[in-house]
């Protein structure tokens, strides 16, 4: 399968895994998804955050932006928009994808005080049906659920699991979890799995906050 020829061959060179901040395929791995701040030869690309989709014939870029820097009035303030992807995620049928965006904001800025990212979830005609504010993001494999790793002013990162049209289920991980998206996995059910430090840990499945 495509995806294991990519990775067999990044594996024996690890530097250039390490130009790559995520990867998601479909179900038979004929589609490879990643992204990566490597530049295809012969192009003006910028050298942050694009999303490729990859298949036996070629590499596509599906996600480029420019950098764009918005200063204030304040001395020595400023944010710039989201142009770098950092992750990305599709379902088993490559009909939904899901994507981070980061930027920049200086320490004089409030962003510098709280995620400055946002995850993205668009339908296969491109278009955006969910939004979140901060976080990586990570598709079950139909497609219903999502798992987004935020990070906020403490120890250990929060994630959310949430559904099409429902409210999200936040729960914190443990400090003897891992505090990296990849470690963890989201099934169809919305259940969740969280590799430990020395050994997976499955069947968590945090309780829908009840409502009043």
């Amino acid at each position: 399968m495509l995806l294991y020829a990519v990775l067999l061959v990044l594996a024996v060179a690890s530097p250039a895994l390490a130009q790559f901040s995520s990867f998601s395929t479909n179900y038979d791995g004929s589609k490879l998804f990643f992204t990566t701040r490597l530049v295809q030869p012969g192009t003006n690309q910028p050298a942050h955050g694009k999303i490729f989709v990859m298949d036996a014939n070629r590499v596509t870029p599906l996600f480029i932006s420019e950098r764009i820097w918005y200063p204030s009035s304040l001395s020595n303030v400023g944010v710039s928009n989201l142009y770098d992807a950092i992750a990305v995620s599709i379902d088993r049928q490559a009909e939904n994808l899901a994507a981070t965006l980061t930027g920049e904001c200086n320490s004089a800025s409030p962003c510098a005080t709280s995620d400055w990212a946002s995850s993205s979830i668009y339908n296969a005609a491109g278009m955006e049906f969910f939004s979140f504010r901060g976080g990586r993001i990570k598709l079950s494999p139909n497609g219903e659920w999502a798992l987004i790793m935020t990070k906020p002013l403490a120890f250990w990162p929060t994630f959310a699991v949430t559904r099409r049209g429902e409210p999200s289920i936040s729960f914190r991980v443990e400090p003897s979890q891992s505090a990296v998206l990849d470690a963890h996995a989201i099934a169809d059910n919305g259940t969740t799995e969280s590799r430990m430090a020395t050994r997976p840990r499955c069947g968590h499945r945090p309780r829908r906050r009840s409502r009043s």
